[in-house]
């Protein structure tokens, strides 16, 4: 058995984590807890958390700058 520290409304807890990744009550002690809540922070709006889990694009703008260079390309192609 594994012990480690969370944080939980009341402050910290020890906590038993399985080491059966197959055992289906592992989590029974800390699945009802209420969710970690810092003061003095405000709470994300739901289209910021939403944001977190939408699609990474590393190149930002880079697909329409290649639709602009296609564009430029097709108008120099027509004269």
């Amino acid at each position: 058995m594994l012990r480690l520290g969370a944080i939980s409304h009341s402050g910290w807890k020890m906590l038993k984590i399985s080491r059966d990744q197959n055992d289906i009550h592992r989590y029974d002690d800390i699945i009802d807890l209420d969710r970690p809540v810092i003061e003095g922070e405000r709470e994300m709006s739901m289209i910021d958390r939403a944001g977190q889990f939408s699609p990474f694009a590393a190149l930002t703008g880079y697909g329409e700058l290649i639709e602009e260079a296609q564009e430029e390309f097709d108008r120099s192609d027509d004269r």
